[in-house]
């Protein structure tokens, strides 16, 4: 339980840093260095870039409202519904290819982050 809460921890800093809006131009220019890596990788379209924007903010801010959760219990029903529903999103914007290749990005950044995590405790 405590990898999933660092996982979801892990999720919310990779969607942040994203999506960053920040005034810093710094903080803005990394976020827009990390959307372009992203979309990069995925070898978005132009027509797919919103919608990818939109959803990684969307999770962004769904895991910022999950860390008021109290309840184990609760965290857990709630991460899955997010990340179910991210998912969803991403599959109906990307092909097959772009899919697979994002589910993978996806588990692997969550994974290592919430193994680094529990590392440095």
């Amino acid at each position: 339980m405590k990898k999933m809460i660092l996982a979801l921890v892990a999720m919310l800093m990779m969607t942040t840093a994203v999506m960053a809006q920040s005034e810093n131009n710094n903080t803005a220019d990394d976020g827009a260095l990390k959307m372009e890596r992203i979309s990069s990788y995925l070898d978005l379209t132009s027509s797919q870039l919103e919608p990818v924007q939109s959803s990684l903010a969307q999770m962004g801010e769904s895991l910022k409202a999950l860390g008021q959760i109290q309840e184990q219990e609760k965290v857990q029903t709630a991460w899955v519904r997010i990340r179910d529903r991210h998912l969803k999103q991403m599959r109906n914007t990307l092909n097959d290819r772009q899919y697979d290749k994002y589910v993978e990005l996806f588990t692997t950044t969550t994974k290592n982050t919430a193994e680094r995590l529990l590392s440095q405790k």
